[in-house]
């Protein structure tokens, strides 16, 4: 995979490489919340990573303090409760509101009283009875079905397709109507050829595909080409021009703008490197500059209501480092400087997400590259 490198998250990366560990003993580490270790290989592995990155799926961190290593894992064998999916789904809506949803009696001080207050007001998801919501249940594939049915109808046309007969879906079953419509759209396929196992609890993985289906199913609204593509190169020129100008203030305003999930992570983690290299007095004498030297071409490769995928080609960006010249044998600068250049084909794939009324960036092939892909070619050398 070639990297591709974000303006602002990629040139305090690249010149995190050149400096000292930064003393920022605050951040978080990206990869103890988007490096998972037990979804490689896994056939849900894509979309689980994908909405991970995104912030709809959050995993078990667990700590060896041996080691003094964090594992996060998402258990995608493991069936999912009933809380923990109506929370991925309010996630991945962004759904909001004011009203009262069900009183239910067994919801009260749960970690996700808030979302299920918030999807049963929206009429989204019922109660196992009137009054008792059951959040630690395990939620059945039919349910998850209804569930999306509900959220997902105002943006996505489930009258598309021709839905799927199978032998195990009756048409007494309470959710015959809604699981036969997401099988129109792809939403859910069965468990064989012929069965979808509607009783059957749901794993994470199930369930994370499902959403992650209807994500991509969304048509209303759906962003303009040219509006993707500009705010792709308007943000790496600015990140660029805010790097070169040794400005902070203006590097964190763009990371909060423009970047979300694990983008936004890892650009807060490059900005801290790029603020010790600013501000260090070792590293006073070196200075390094970023330019987009080429003209890029930007092409949408897919987009619903709140996803898209941008392919961005020819992106060549040259780097030029200026540093003191150091006398071999005393270890003193001479009164030299140096200057080294290079250009790097920084071409790739850019995703995105729409959040709070703004597309951002979540991932790239780079910050793929980056938390993935060099780790495991370390470990196999």
């Amino acid at each position: 995979m070639k990297k591709f490198i974000g303006g602002l998250l990629g040139a305090a990366i690249i010149a995190g490489s050149l400096a000292a560990p930064v003393k920022a003993e605050e951040l978080k580490n990206p990869m103890d919340f988007y490096y998972p270790d037990d979804t490689w290989g896994h056939w849900a592995e894509e979309q689980m990573l994908d909405m991970l990155q995104t912030d709809i799926l959050k995993g078990q961190q667990v700590v060896d303090r041996k080691r003094d290593v964090v594992y996060l894992y998402l258990n995608p064998e493991n069936t999912v409760k009933r809380a923990e999916f109506v929370t991925m789904i309010v996630r991945a809506l962004e759904l909001e509101t004011t009203k009262q949803g069900i009183n239910f009696t067994d919801t009260k001080g749960h970690w996700a009283q808030n979302e299920i207050n918030t999807a049963s007001a929206l009429g989204i998801v019922n109660g196992k009875t009137a009054s008792s919501f059951d959040p630690e249940g395990k939620i059945t594939r039919a349910e998850i079905a209804a569930i999306v049915v509900r959220a997902f109808d105002p943006t996505v046309d489930f009258e598309k397709g021709t839905p799927i007969n199978f032998t195990d879906l009756k048409s007494t079953h309470w959710a015959y109507d809604e699981i036969r419509e997401a099988t129109k759209v792809g939403i859910v396929s069965g468990t064989s050829k012929t069965t979808v196992s509607p009783d059957k609890s749901a794993k994470r993985a199930e369930a994370a595909v499902m959403i992650h289906r209807a994500l991509w199913k969304e048509e209303v609204s759906k962003p303009q080409n040219a509006d993707l593509t500009t705010f792709i190169i308007e943000n790496e020129h600015a990140g660029y021009e805010a790097y070169n100008n040794r400005d902070i203030d203006a590097l964190v305003q763009l990371n909060d703008q423009n970047h979300f999930g694990m983008a936004h992570m890892i650009g807060v983690e490059s900005i801290e490197i790029s603020r010790w290299m600013f501000e260090d007095e070792y590293m006073k004498d070196y200075k390094d500059e970023y330019k987009i030297i080429s003209n890029p071409t930007l092409t949408v490769t897919a987009s619903s209501t709140r996803f898209a995928k941008v392919n961005v080609e020819n992106l060549e960006v040259e780097n030029t480092f200026t540093y003191p010249e150091i006398d071999e044998e005393t270890g003193e600068e001479t009164g030299v400087i140096l200057e080294d250049s290079f250009t790097e084909d920084m071409s790739g794939e850019y995703l995105l997400v729409k959040r709070n009324g703004s597309w951002k960036v979540y991932a790239t092939d780079y910050l793929k590259w980056y938390l993935y892909e060099d780790w495991e070619d370390d470990w196999e050398e």
